[in-house]
């Protein structure tokens, strides 16, 4: 903690921070990115999963932008105004000053690559998003760095892939739903899987860690292949790669030296 600022200098202990706030005033506010990725790791997180977490994301319930807004300016954060005011219904921005952070909130669904609704389950998971929806998160980035990779196999290495939330399980269900409605989506996912298999021997871990994420991954594969496919995806299948069928998201540009 800096002299000035409330807000915790260790991003793990500053999100358990902002959780702990947001139960004690009844915010509704869910975790997710690498931060909520290593938060979910039950006990000792591995060496190989470890990683450096520069920033926090949020995702909210639709129409409590106004109210979390309002929080965490309370708990220490300056608000990103005009990025505010112009996309408030679906995203906003906030600033960590003193620790040179950004705090982005995702306003009812997240959207980067890919739309991935997510406000119908925020309560089905306390603290983060439900896992299978934290692991499509990763699995819709069009071009996967080696933290995303990172991420997704630890979420593949700690959580099984079920057909519910039970037991801390990916809910492979839930993303074959979501998958089943979106092609584009569903193109990058199975692209994502693909690149997460072939660079699994870059893992620092034994035969039995890596042949436990592959099997996840070919387990939630499988189970996206099995759902059926609504008109929409059907439709836009037989577009297929001839149009774009991904977002390359705008990145803002993180706090610099002298504030937002």
């Amino acid at each position: 903690m800096t002299p000035d600022s409330p807000i915790l200098s260790d991003v793990l202990d500053e999100a358990r921070r902002l959780l702990d706030a947001a139960t004690t005033q009844n915010v509704v506010i869910r975790l997710f990115g690498g931060t909520a990725v290593q938060m979910r790791v039950p006990g000792q997180i591995a060496p190989c999963f470890v990683r450096v977490c520069r920033d926090i994301d949020l995702v909210i319930l639709k129409r409590k932008n106004r109210e979390v807004a309002s929080f965490l300016t309370s708990v220490g954060y300056e608000a990103n105004e005009r990025f505010n005011a112009m996309n408030g219904a679906e995203r906003m921005v906030f600033y960590d000053v003193a620790h040179q952070r950004q705090l982005d909130v995702f306003v009812g669904s997240f959207e980067m690559c890919h739309r991935i609704p997510v406000a119908d389950r925020l309560h089905a998971s306390e603290d983060t998003l439900p896992l299978a929806e934290l692991l499509l998160t990763k699995l819709q980035i069009f071009q996967l760095n080696r933290k995303d990779l990172i991420d997704i196999w630890c979420l593949l290495y700690y959580h099984d892939v079920t057909a519910s939330d039970e037991d801390d399980a990916i809910n492979g269900v839930v993303a074959a739903k979501i998958l089943s409605g979106d092609w584009g989506l569903w193109r990058t996912v199975q692209q994502s899987i693909q690149i997460a298999r072939e660079r699994l021997g870059e893992l620092d871990i034994d035969d039995e860690g890596r042949r436990r994420i592959k099997d996840r991954l070919s387990k939630l594969w499988s189970m996206a292949e099995a759902e059926p496919k609504n008109l929409k995806w059907r439709s836009r299948s037989k577009v297929g790669e001839r149009i774009k069928w991904y977002l390359e998201p705008e990145e803002i540009a993180h706090v610099s030296l002298e504030g937002p």
